[in-house]
């Protein structure tokens, strides 16, 4: 996907699906100012830069031994 097509903001809904949470815990991390959000008037978006900062500060690494 090229820069001119690239989406800047998703909906709250979008984010929850992406990172595979619910809307009550992105309402609660919001709350504790844990999660990174942009207001536009009574809407709550979200930038793909804070969706990756969210996910860089809540993944952890697994590494399974054999």
């Amino acid at each position: 996907m090229n820069e001119e097509t690239r989406r800047l903001t998703f909906t709250e809904k979008e984010f929850c699906e992406k990172v595979g949470i619910s809307r009550v815990t992105a309402w609660r991390l919001r709350n504790a100012n844990k999660l990174p959000h942009c207001r536009i008037g009574t809407k709550i978006v979200y930038t793909s830069e804070q969706i990756k900062q969210f996910l860089e500060l809540h993944t952890k690494i697994v590494m399974i031994k054999k």
